[in-house]
């Protein structure tokens, strides 16, 4: 009975047809922004068009490059005044140069171009407060180990509670690797190095992870109590659940070479509204391509005219010395 319902339902399907007329219209290019402004760094800028963005003849070797819109004026403005320029480089990037960026304060971008709309947008540079090591109650220790990490610390800091704020939280370890060289007297020479540090955080404040390029919402897409093994380079939050407060979080730190180590680096950055909105942008369009029937999604942007994103970020790093921790010393 199944194999007969079958066969006339798979012709039905397959008989079904229908014209639709398709009238092609022309679609003006606008431009596309990419960059990211902080104090006390040198900052660039990408300007593309939504026409053709990257080269991909080359993709599958990774020798692709981003075709770059030249020719255009870029201004940066605070209070309605000019502060600075993004200057046209060789490879067709803009660096800025101008007054440095200060925490706080509002900046408007205006860039114009003699064959693409003009394109504005403004943002503004957060406030990253001081952070510091937390230790723990019971034994005052600052850091201690567990059976899923190498170590555990406690990042705390005071949210502003008069804003909206946005956090970013990396790590990064310095550490000794010893090596004999010399011939024929041999002696041993110390290097030191600096890696990335994998991080994890059962804090119920995480929203988001990355690793490199990859996104992901963090409480959405594991199982803590099942599986706690993500291991990412970094967490996103908001202080939704923390504002005006002080948060304490519990980090788990992955250090390479950690028997080695001689100090752990925490770097607490605070991103700007639009930064955030980028972020969660990006996570929510993989977590619908990665459904069954993925639905067309915008991406935020705010450019005005155009598109991509303008946005700021402020970063405070600190430090913590841990060559003389019993758990390293064996």
């Amino acid at each position: 009975m199944i194999k007969i319902l079958t066969i006339p339902l798979i012709i039905f399907l397959f008989s079904c047809s229908r014209e639709i007329d398709f009238y092609p219209v022309d679609v003006e290019q606008e431009l596309v922004v990419s960059a990211f402004i902080q104090p006390g760094q040198l900052d660039s800028l990408l300007l593309t068009s939504t026409f053709i963005s990257s080269q991909s003849a080359d993709y599958y070797e990774g020798d692709y490059k981003y075709f770059g819109v030249s020719g255009a004026k870029i201004a940066v403005l605070a209070d309605n005044d000019t502060v600075g320029t993004y200057v046209e480089a060789e490879n067709i990037s803009y660096h800025y140069e101008g007054e440095s960026f200060d925490e706080n304060k509002e900046y408007q971008l205006k860039i114009s171009h003699p064959d693409y709309p003009d394109v504005s947008a403004k943002t503004t540079v957060p406030v990253v407060p001081d952070c510091w090591f937390g230790t723990y109650a019971n034994n005052g220790e600052k850091v201690k180990e567990t059976p899923e990490a190498h170590i555990q610390v406690l990042m705390e800091f005071d949210d502003d509670e008069n804003t909206n704020n946005y956090y970013i939280i990396t790590s990064s370890s310095t550490y000794n690797s010893i090596y004999t060289v010399g011939f024929p007297e041999e002696r041993d020479s110390i290097v030191t190095r600096t890696i990335a540090n994998q991080l994890n955080s059962e804090s119920p404040i995480i929203e988001m992870t990355y690793d490199g390029s990859y996104y992901n919402f963090a409480q959405l897409s594991f199982d803590w109590e099942t599986f706690y093994g993500v291991s990412e380079t970094g967490i996103i939050f908001s202080d939704k659940l923390f504002n005006g407060q002080k948060a304490t979080i519990p980090i788990d730190l992955y250090l390479y070479g950690y028997k080695y180590t001689t100090s752990v680096q925490l770097t607490l950055t605070a991103i700007s509204a639009e930064y955030y909105q980028m972020l969660r942008s990006i996570v929510t369009l993989k977590k619908n391509n990665d459904s069954f029937l993925p639905e067309p999604l915008q991406m935020y942007s705010n450019v005005h005219n155009g598109h991509g994103v303008w946005a700021a970020m402020s970063s405070r790093t600190v430090s913590l010395d841990v060559s003389l921790v019993d758990f390293f010393n064996y």
